[in-house]
């Protein structure tokens, strides 16, 4: 993430965001024109958690390409079949940096 934000330029703010109830985004990056995106990096299981993410999103504002969940223990075809099965965008660590590559 570091990387990708550094090849930016301007570079995006990066920030963490948790509401009042506790529910939490792990990075936050707010683009120079002030477009957001929220990325959350999940290891072993997540599935529980998909309803308060998509809350999250459409608390946020979000479209769905900019709410990721960046899910260490799936493949690239389980993140496409999860992308198309709820409103939200599932990516592994090899997908991370093509997806974000598609929102500069």
């Amino acid at each position: 993430l570091l990387v990708w934000r550094d090849a930016q330029l301007p570079k995006p703010a990066i920030m963490h965001w948790r509401t009042t109830t506790q529910d939490e985004v792990d990075f936050v990056v707010e683009q120079p024109d002030g477009r957001l995106l929220a990325i959350e990096c999940k290891s072993g299981e997540f599935r529980r958690d998909i309803d308060k993410y998509q809350r999250l999103r459409k608390r946020l504002g979000l479209e769905r390409n900019r709410f990721i969940i960046c899910a260490t223990d799936i493949t690239t075809e389980q993140a496409t079949g999860l992308t198309a099965m709820y409103d939200l965008t599932f990516v592994n660590l090899s997908s991370l940096k093509p997806h974000l590559a598609t929102l500069v």
